[in-house]
């Protein structure tokens, strides 16, 4: 398999395109809960579906719907797709930026300044790496992505807890 080091804006947009639809199953479920009255479950049950979705996502040959949106993969250094253990250690520690914002922009500066092959932290400690599957889409087609993706997030999360704070208050 021919190696082609995707662009971090291409990478960014299929983890923010798994994280949406992490969060969709999430707040149904959280949503469900809420109407059977059984709010103490809504805070646990998000973060189970939460830590499940990006613990297993890249699980399935090497990739993950946003992956296969954008056309990445996730492969070891033979070329072929990374077994699902790698994947589900690689993805543990995508979790740390995840919890500390700042350590994300580190992440994306790392793969910008990656002359080479463009590896993240978890990348190089597990000896894997993403390739561009669909390298005719340039990378800067993804640059506006994350910024949309990021504010449809603010409204509906904002759509959600005026909805959650009406079922509290009665309205």
């Amino acid at each position: 398999m021919d190696f082609h080091k995707p662009g971090p804006n291409k990478r960014v947009t299929g983890f923010l395109i798994d994280a949406v639809i992490v969060n969709i199953f999430a707040l149904i479920l959280g949503a469900v809960l809420m109407i059977f009255r059984k709010r103490g479950l809504v805070f646990l049950s998000y973060n189970l579906i939460w830590a499940a979705g990006m613990l297993f996502k890249d699980c399935f040959n090497g990739r993950s719907v946003g992956k296969v949106i954008v056309g990445t993969q996730v492969i070891d250094e033979s070329g072929a797709p990374a077994k699902p253990a790698r994947t589900m250690i690689r993805n543990i520690l995508l979790a740390i930026p995840v919890f500390f914002p700042f350590l994300a922009l580190y992440e994306y500066n790392v793969m910008l300044r990656d002359k080479g092959e463009g590896k993240r932290p978890g990348d190089k400690a597990l000896k894997t790496k993403v390739t561009d599957l669909k390298p005719q889409l340039p990378d800067a087609l993804f640059f506006w992505m994350p910024i949309v993706f990021f504010a449809a997030a603010v409204v509906f999360l904002g759509l959600y807890a005026f909805w959650v704070t009406s079922k509290r208050a009665g309205l």
